[in-house]
């Protein structure tokens, strides 16, 4: 099975999140097809530090987008990791307290230690 095909099936999935995907897959494709089309991409730091940061790149890298909009943290996520920051994988179903008096950040399902972020910048950027 193509993508294509793939997404065929999407649009006929009914209510559930695949129709959705499709649907997306249509803007996307008229969006590009338009050449005035200016293209924005909007997304908070999670993304970056939750592993999405090489998606972000090769959109960016092809220039499939013409304006970024983002938060000040996708940046410190993405200089964290570029500097060696350690982003580990680890559940929603910790307990925060535990998390952090054993010197860990969670965002989401993603662990970091907190060496590995804050104070990682602190002593590169200075």
């Amino acid at each position: 099975m193509t993508v294509d095909q793939l997404i065929n099936k999407f649009s006929r999935a009914g209510g559930f999140t695949a129709k959705h995907v499709a649907e997306a897959v249509e803007v996307l494709e008229e969006m590009f097809k338009d050449e005035k089309c200016t293209v924005f991409l909007s997304f908070p730091a999670c993304l970056v530090a939750t592993g999405l940061r090489g998606v972000l790149a090769g959109l960016i890298k092809r220039r499939l987008v013409d304006v970024i909009v983002t938060t000040g943290g996708t940046f410190d996520h993405d200089l964290a990791r570029a500097w060696g920051g350690k982003y580990l994988s680890g559940s929603f179903q910790v307990d925060d307290v535990a998390l952090s008096k054993q010197g860990i950040h969670r965002l989401g399902n993603v662990f970091v230690p907190k060496e590995d972020y804050g104070p990682l910048i602190e002593r590169e950027v200075r």
